[in-house]
């Protein structure tokens, strides 16, 4: 289980890697099943130190865990999240998109 992002390496915790980013979003799914309330996304957001927004009008969570690795040496790749809530602020979709950015 990834208990850490990027963001806190820092601390000694587990770092998401292009290696165990399959594991990331497993744990991120388990935990937030089918169902969850917005707080409680909120809550694990928030518990890996994650960077993320709500936008409130969409009911769309948006979050990255940055730079878990490197594509052909001029790229940095990070994982972006998209949570979909629906009208009583409970979870219904997860979605995960791989993003290369660098010149």
């Amino acid at each position: 289980m990834i208990l850490f992002c990027s963001a806190c390496s820092a601390d000694g915790g587990d770092v998401v890697t292009l290696g165990n980013v399959d594991q990331f979003k497993s744990d991120l799914v388990k935990n937030n099943p089918v169902g969850t309330k917005k707080r409680q996304v909120e809550d694990y957001f928030d518990g890996l130190k994650l960077e993320y927004s709500y936008i409130e009008d969409e009911k769309i969570f948006y979050a990255i865990v940055p730079n878990i690795g490197t594509y052909r040496f001029i790229y940095t790749t990070s994982l972006l999240i998209r949570i979909y809530l629906n009208q009583n602020d409970r979870l219904v979709q997860i979605e995960f998109e791989i993003e290369h950015t660098g010149i």
